[in-house]
């Protein structure tokens, strides 16, 4: 009777159970441990030379931070915070001709980023060099995603220039894309304006 009621307990706590579940995702594969092993690492890296950018910063020695920003650039050529730092720390010490060339060396490797031509446009806008503003800029605003200051630095580049006309045009693109910027429009009807006479 005892091995007939504990087969009937087995029995119904057995068929109870639910099956094993089996696992929905296969288990990482040597070489994707390793992968994410050296995600880590990198990262990792990247931060702490970033720490050190800082210190240097607070110290002033700005050759230390183009070199490490220089290396940076070499071992992240997709990062455009790095190849921007770059440009922007040659513009700190007066080396136009590096810095146009940290620009336009991003611009070159990345020409799918949208926004590569952004800091070149913005350096020759801060230099009151608007003729090369709107040669930058001009081919770049016919991309999809382009920086709204793109737009903008085209069209008040094309104001400084006397070209009221065409700094109508880019406020009338921009404003296409951006209808809610109350900016733009008071910078378009000041055009406008001018347009007019």
């Amino acid at each position: 009777m005892l091995n007939l009621l504990a087969a009937l307990v087995l029995g119904q706590a057995g068929s109870s159970a639910p099956p094993a579940a089996k696992p929905s995702v296969a288990p990482p594969s040597a070489a994707a441990s390793e992968k994410a092993r050296q995600a880590v690492i990198w990262n990792a890296v990247y931060n702490r030379m970033n720490t050190q950018i800082d210190i240097w910063w607070e110290l002033g020695d700005f050759p230390k931070i183009i070199n490490l920003l220089r290396f940076q650039a070499e071992l992240y050529p997709k990062d455009y915070e790095v190849a921007t730092n770059l440009g922007w720390m040659y513009e700190n010490i007066r080396d136009d001709k590096n810095a146009e060339a940290a620009y336009a060396r991003y611009q070159g490797r990345n020409p799918e980023d949208p926004d590569a031509v952004l800091p070149a446009v913005q350096k020759a806008y801060m230099q009151k060099n608007y003729k090369r503003v709107i040669t930058l800029a001009t081919p770049a605003i016919e991309r999809k995603g382009v920086h709204p200051n793109v737009f903008r630095l085209l069209a008040h580049s094309y104001k400084k220039t006397g070209d009221y006309k065409n700094s109508l045009r880019i406020w009338d693109l921009y404003l296409a894309g951006h209808p809610d910027d109350l900016p733009g429009q008071k910078n378009r009807e000041s055009v406008k304006k001018l347009l007019e006479g």
